[in-house]
């Protein structure tokens, strides 16, 4: 499993005019695979941060690029409701959130046998975050640190959300 890290390269604006090449890519094959009625396929994500402000906006930041539909979880055990009834395409989840932390969502997903893509979006320093996912051993396909302004961060975390929807089996 590949595993993205930190600062994705090719600043990009949020304004629709310079998206990622990914994600052009994939708005370009979803045009081509739109199915029986005509509608769009849209990748299918799980956002989980314990600041419902902050969460509401990226996910309604998520959703002006296109290409997904967002659904915003405050805590780690709200997730796991959520996601026992709704699959999800891709897990985006903040690695410091009370009660339960990133790590250890993502380490129950695993063990209830889901294999969906997870990527850990935190203020946190990365390294110290990897180095945790990788003594827990849980699979984590990239991670990516709130450094900046959140409006300049969104196409990088919708690059690491395509590319973990095209990889994912």
């Amino acid at each position: 499993m590949e595993t993205a890290v930190g600062r994705m390269s090719g600043r990009n604006t949020l304004d629709g005019r310079s998206l990622s090449v990914t994600t052009r890519r994939a708005r370009r094959k979803r045009k081509k695979n739109k199915d029986n009625l005509g509608e769009e396929t849209m990748i299918s994500v799980a956002y989980i941060d314990d600041d419902e402000n902050l969460a509401y906006v990226v996910c309604r930041l998520c959703e002006r690029c296109g290409g997904v539909s967002m659904h915003a979880c405050s805590s780690g055990e709200d997730a796991l409701k959520w996601l026992s009834h709704h699959p999800a395409d891709v897990i985006v989840t903040d690695f410091q959130m009370s009660g339960m932390n990133g790590i250890e969502l993502v380490k129950k997903i695993r063990e209830s046998g889901n294999t969906t893509p997870c990527i850990i979006f935190t203020g946190m320093e990365i390294e110290s975050v990897i180095r945790e996912a990788t003594l827990q051993s849980i699979g984590i396909f990239g991670c990516l640190t709130k450094d900046y302004p959140i409006r300049r961060l969104i196409p990088d975390l919708m690059e690491l959300i395509v590319r973990a929807a095209v990889q994912s089996p």
